[in-house]
């Protein structure tokens, strides 16, 4: 018995064929007037956006598939069987997504791996780590030695304590990844005071995940304090992503971090000949390159997202002070604020005018803790002194405080605290040792 033997008649072929011919000769067509006038990057061979790649792959198979259904019934039966053993290896490997046994934007590059981005218990880390800038846009930038360590809750600390006389709360800025621990602030801060200290930070937490986080490790905050740090650089962003994340349907969610998805960032990546383009919102300190990242797109939600922020606040301050703690608001100025006023701007930069870039955050802010009667630690001015002093407190090719800053933060701090705890009634003490 012939397998030749057609599936369809003859005509049913011709129509197949000349409906294939039809897509594969409308696919340069289409490519011709789809290339991206913006020549923004990545895009597929530096000329198109994933849509048009993805439709071309669609008319390739839907063509192949036309012709092949001319062939012989075996040729059929192979071409079905492969899409579907392809369809099926696909879906297996989102679920392993979806289930949380990967994660492709990081398996794919897409994503640095983000050491302290998830509170793993007892976690011991020694390795390198880039800059997150010289990561972003590709700088030429040496590994930095870094030694990670968690308690039993999963936080940076050296100490793995029940509790603690200060709590510093907050995002990346206290995990300090590219900081040796003891140069953190938290150590310093322990140091200086000569009381535990303990740090409850997670990289990319916004304000209200810092409250969910706190208020979920039950700690005794009872004649402790809380001091709860605000990010200027990323944290309106950040609240942002937090309510996204509370209203984003599955199927969105999953999408957005898919296997597929992944996969087709990377090829579009690979394919593009063109070198990743360096940041143009760039300063000059001494005549060497300074990128700034958070700029006036990190803020452009601050209507909104402020009254969001301030209501994570007083949440928080709310369940430290019925339990007799202390609630203390620490503000961070972004790299910008910092070095803005001593940065020089060369004319192909786009933030040559860096007062359009600075965040209304800290006015706000400011005006709104005076009138909640919350205290606001404002970092700003002693960092300020210091760039100004020819020390510069923000890694050049990061958009986080480097130790210089740290240092400068324990000073600070240790002040107002030293006097917080000099004003209580009674000065709950007890030495470093007796509380490890």
């Amino acid at each position: 018995m012939s397998l030749k033997t057609p599936s369809t008649t003859p005509k049913s072929h011709r129509l197949l064929k000349l409906t294939s011919l039809i897509l594969i000769l409308t696919i340069p067509i289409m490519l011709v007037f789809t290339t991206d006038p913006q020549k923004r990057w990545p895009l597929y061979f530096g000329q198109w956006r994933m849509r048009w790649f993805v439709i071309t792959l669609f008319l390739l198979y839907c063509a192949a598939t036309g012709f092949l259904l001319t062939r012989s019934r075996r040729t059929i039966f192979k071409w079905f069987a492969a899409s579907f053993l392809l369809a099926a290896t696909i879906t297996l490997l989102e679920l392993f997504s979806i289930f949380g046994f990967v994660s492709y934007t990081r398996a794919f590059g897409l994503a640095p791996q983000k050491i302290g981005a998830q509170a793993i218990p007892n976690f011991k880390y020694e390795g390198h780590s880039q800059p997150d800038i010289a990561w972003l846009f590709g700088y030429d930038a040496e590994n930095i030695p870094i030694s990670y360590q968690t308690d039993s809750r999963g936080y940076r600390n050296q100490h793995d304590r029940k509790e603690a006389d200060v709590y510093l709360l907050g995002d990346s800025i206290l995990v300090a990844g590219l900081i040796p621990f003891d140069q953190t602030v938290t150590a310093r801060l322990e140091q200086s005071l000569q009381r535990p200290v303990m740090n409850i930070s997670l990289i990319g937490l916004s304000v209200q995940a810092e409250r969910d986080h706190f208020i979920n490790a039950d700690l005794n905050v009872k004649n402790k304090v809380v001091l709860h740090f605000i990010f200027e650089g990323n944290d309106i962003l950040d609240s942002q992503t937090y309510h996204r994340l509370q209203n984003e349907p599955f199927i969105t969610r999953t999408a957005r971090t898919s296997f597929t998805k992944c996969a087709l960032i990377r090829i579009q990546q690979f394919s593009d000949p063109r070198p990743r383009p360096k940041p143009k919102s760039i300063g000059q300190i001494n005549g060497v390159d300074y990128p700034f990242n958070w700029i006036n797109t990190s803020f452009q939600a601050i209507d909104t997202e402020f009254t969001n922020i301030t209501n994570a606040i007083l949440d928080l301050k709310k369940h430290v002070e019925e339990q007799g703690g202390t609630y203390k608001l620490v503000y961070i100025p972004a790299k910008i604020r910092v070095l803005g006023p001593i940065a020089s701007f060369p004319d192909h930069s786009t933030i040559k005018d860096y007062r359009n870039h600075l965040n209304p955050l800290r006015k706000k802010l400011t005006q709104w803790a005076s009138q909640q009667n919350i205290s606001l630690i404002d970092t700003t001015d002693p960092l300020l002194a210091s760039a100004k002093a020819g020390q510069i407190p923000f890694f050049r090719l990061d958009t986080h405080t480097n130790q210089t800053a740290h240092q400068i933060l324990q000073k600070t701090l240790t002040s107002h605290l030293n006097q917080h705890f000099a004003n209580l009634p009674t000065n709950p003490s007890r030495s470093i040792a007796n509380s490890n």
